[in-house]
């Protein structure tokens, strides 16, 4: 372990941070464009040398003030990631990662220096009601909060102490816990050190991880090795199969199934449409919602309140878990969940009810008083003759699963009728469906944690328009910023065909506020010249955007209507080609010439207004 002198801020070596005597202090922050590295700072203490001069002098301002301000508070040594680890060594590198979650620990004081969060004795700021709503605001809305690194580094100190862009001393992690939850979901009582990591289910904790970034894909899972007390090699390169190893080794050393508790849960109101899935619609390929692991952390937005039996403090009462469902049947008595990990997939010995074409698995989760149930479906493509084998979840869309299903006290007698009142659960040895491919892992990108189908009209070389991969994340991302109800995703398409228009419909999972695109060519136009910027040799391309009711389903039947405003919704009459749709809620929709045939092909770009300002709806807790 390398260590900066704070009087000098020269670099020395320890074995541990035990051996450290009266200990360090070290510094959690974000890094910028110009941070002096390990080998930087072995050439400036070779250059001190010689000159005489004292090395803190002239390192960079965030170590020399960091470094004063831990020599004025008594400490002689600081740690820092920036240049305390010598990341030309792989190994050093290693240790050093699986080692982070322990430096912050043992360290006798944390600095979190924000450099977006203004001080006290800023001009622009007046009253001291303003100085305290200008903190309270720049703690909550931080770039600091939002990167993948900080979440250990916020919970594993006992303390940590708030600076601001000038290291002014704001307050501690204990002052702030309210705002601090708030703002990252990470509950109040861990941060006062009123309960400890081991409370939290592995659903929670990867919860909050689940909005926060990092700069390389690799660290969405390095970054919380320490959260879960686990220790595996650092290959950077391997893109999102570090994510799949934690999973597997969280697997291996915890109890905790909420692992695979990730998703949003099917309510039980639309639990009888679910029976009406029909055989076709079952045997669609899977997806990446499809397996048991999910793909990056985002997948646990939501799961701040989902827990495991085993970690309730008011165990679940002889009526709850004896009368599975309403039935009158309680669980053979025949052993506990068992996981492994098989070349046919994640070998699991689970508690299982059959309903036909689709079964139910209970691994003991719940949502307050609401019990939580695994959905499986068989999967036909099976290696293993020997054992049933299920994909996880039914299709609710083209792109996504619903895997979960919320089951409330008072559903039990009525849920699915008579379909599990009388059938009894069994005990089975299965195998579930793991992970995706591994070359699909290379093939996602560093935001594609929502699948998206492929469009026809996206890969041949003269459509009217496009709607690249990209942007159609990008609008996801931006609608999961503006609203609060859940994760956002492409739930249905309807090609371009003829004058049918292209229907594109964004839903949040309690379907509150469905978004629907919708472009065409416009055949009652005249054929337009190509070379007329918006026109195109097919016609007129128009488009509109709506915020749609909850029970809005576009109707592929209806393609003989255009459904659009002649000419109000052509493109070509729009300034700028862009033109944003319902004052209240906006929607804007931009196009752009393609660099691929700009002629005779737009580019289609959507977004919400104020992507970057507060979310309308409020906090997601």
């Amino acid at each position: 372990m390398w260590l900066l002198s704070t009087a000098r801020a020269e670099l020395h070596y320890f074995p541990s941070p035990e051996s450290v005597k009266d200990g360090y202090a070290i510094l959690s922050h974000v890094w910028g464009p110009e941070e002096q590295s390990f080998k930087a700072i072995q050439k400036l203490r070779k250059r001190c040398g010689a000159t005489g001069e004292n090395p803190r002098s002239l390192a960079c301002a965030k170590i020399r003030q960091c470094c004063e301000l831990a020599e004025r508070h008594g400490f002689k040594w600081l740690w820092m990631d920036t240049c305390c680890i010598d990341k030309s060594s792989s190994a050093e590198l290693s240790e050093a990662v699986n080692s982070m979650f322990r430096y912050y620990s043992l360290a006798q004081i944390c600095y979190a220096y924000l450099e977006d969060v203004p001080s006290s004795s800023d001009s622009e700021l007046g009253s001291e009601s303003e100085v305290q709503s200008a903190r309270s605001y720049g703690l909550r809305w931080t770039r600091w909060n939002k990167r993948g690194w900080t979440l250990q580094e916020l919970v594993a100190p006992r303390i940590v102490i708030f600076l601001s862009r000038t290291w002014e001393m704001l307050g501690s992690k204990a002052d702030f816990a309210g705002i601090l939850e708030n703002a990252t979901g990470i509950p109040a009582r861990l941060l006062r050190l009123e309960a400890s990591l081991g409370d939290f289910s592995v659903a929670q904790r990867m919860s909050w991880a689940a909005h926060r970034e990092t700069t390389r894909v690799e660290d969405e899972a390095y970054c919380l090795l320490g959260i879960f007390d686990i220790n595996m090699p650092t290959l950077y390169g391997e893109g999102r199969r570090a994510f799949q190893r934690l999973q597997e080794e969280i697997m291996k050393q915890s109890h905790d199934t909420t692992l695979f508790a990730w998703g949003d849960p099917l309510p039980t109101l639309v639990i009888d449409l679910a029976l009406q899935k029909t055989a076709s619609l079952l045997l669609t390929e899977p997806t990446s919602a499809s397996h048991l692991f999910a793909q990056s952390p985002f997948a646990f937005k939501g799961c701040e309140r989902v827990s495991c039996r085993s970690l309730r403090r008011d165990p679940w009462t002889d009526e709850e878990w004896n009368l599975p469902l309403g039935g009158s049947q309680s669980y053979p008595d025949t052993g506990s969940v068992t996981l492994s990990i098989t070349p046919h997939g994640v070998r699991a010995h689970i508690p299982v009810v059959d309903c036909g074409l689709w079964s139910l698995a209970d691994l003991g989760w719940h949502i307050g008083q609401n019990r939580l149930f695994l959905l499986l479906t068989y999967n036909f493509n099976s290696s293993d003759a020997l054992r049933p084998s299920f994909c996880i979840g039914f299709p609710d869309g083209p792109t996504l699963r619903a895997r979960l299903v919320a089951v409330t006290p008072a559903d039990g007698d009525s849920l699915l009728g008579n379909a599990l009142g009388y059938t009894s659960w069994t005990w089975k040895e299965v195998n579930l469906l793991q992970s995706p491919p591994a070359h699909s892992y290379t093939q996602t990108s560093v935001t594609g944690s929502v699948p998206i189908p492929p469009m026809l009209f996206n890969q041949i070389m003269n459509p009217p328009f496009r709607f690249p991969e990209s942007n159609i994340r990008s609008l996801l991302n931006n609608l999961d910023r503006y609203w609060t109800f859940g994760q956002y995703r492409l739930s249905s398409v309807i090609a371009l065909e003829g004058s049918r228009p292209a229907v594109f419909t964004f839903t949040d999972p309690m379907r509150v506020a469905p978004l629907v695109i919708r472009v065409g060519v416009c055949k009652s136009h005249p054929p337009m010249s190509p070379s007329s910027p918006g026109r195109h040799e097919y016609g007129a391309l128009w488009a509109t955007a709506h915020w749609a009711s909850m029970w809005e389903t576009p109707d592929p039947s209806s393609g003989d209507r255009e459904d659009h405003a002649c000419p109000a919704d052509h493109v070509r009459t729009w300034p700028g080609l862009s033109r944003t749709f319902d004052p209240h809620c906006p929607i804007t929709l931009s196009f752009a010439p393609c660099p691929l045939n700009p002629r005779s092909t737009l580019v289609l770009h959507a977004s919400c207004p104020l992507e970057d300002q507060p979310r309308l709806c409020g906090s997601r807790s």
